[in-house]
Order: structure tokens, then sequence, then C-alpha cells
């Protein structure tokens, strides 16, 4: 098992800039989908290309983890934050939390971070079985 800080990440099209600066800013290595000119890429695309570089998506869109199961999509990890299109500073305290937990994963896993007023909620699937 390894620990959530010892990947990298692919950030999908809809995490804010403001998200990855902050990821940077902690050291983290961050493959950006705009900033690499992916924008308008197909979720089948971003997960094949994560994959392929052993990364972890950072995403808004509940769709990775629909790939992932019911298409039977390879994947390392996926990092879902809820509820999508708020501010920043709402995703950033959510991966902070998750970042704080830094949890043991096993390939492949989803971790959901779900921000509300009275905190955050944050759920682990390791070593997910497609069947």
């Amino acid at each position: 098992m390894k620990k959530l800080s010892d990947y990298t990440f692919l950030t999908d099209e809809n995490v804010d800039p403001q998200l990855i600066s902050f990821l940077r800013e902690i050291g983290l290595d961050v493959f950006d989908v705009k900033e690499n000119k992916l924008f308008g890429s197909s979720d089948e695309t971003l997960l094949e290309l994560a994959f392929k570089n052993n990364k972890v998506i950072i995403t808004l869109d509940s769709d990775f983890g629909t790939l992932a199961y019911k298409k039977k999509k390879d994947f390392i990890g996926i990092i879902f934050l809820k509820p999508g299109h708020f501010t920043s500073s709402y995703h950033i305290d959510s991966l902070k939390a998750v970042l704080f937990a830094n949890p043991s994963v096993e390939n492949p896993f989803i971790i959901t971070a779900e921000w509300s007023k009275t905190g955050i909620k944050i759920r682990l699937r390791n070593s997910i079985k497609i069947l």
C-alpha cells in the first residue's frame, strides 16, 4: 500500500487554477489538462492518460467513477470533490482535509470529499474490484 502523498496528480479541466496553484505550492506534482491544451478531451481519454502515467485524477465530475464502474476502465485513483462548481476555497479546504488525512491507498481507489457547512466528509473506496 502507498500513501496518497506518494502519487502525482492530473487535474480535470473543471478544477480551478487556484486549486492547482495550492497543490503545487505544497510541493505536489500536478499535470493540468488546461495548461497542456487538452481542454475538451473526453473523460475516457483523460482516464486513460492518467492510468498510463500513474496519476490520480482530481475532478469535480462524477463521470470518471461512472466510467470506472460501468465501462470497466482501468484507473489508478480518482479524487472527487463535491459539490462541484463552488468557489475554489471550498475545494481547497476539501483537498486539504484529504491530504492531511493522507490515507493509505491500494489501486484502484476512489476518494470522495464532500464539503458542507458542518464539515468535510471523506470516503475512501480502496482496491476496487471491477468485474
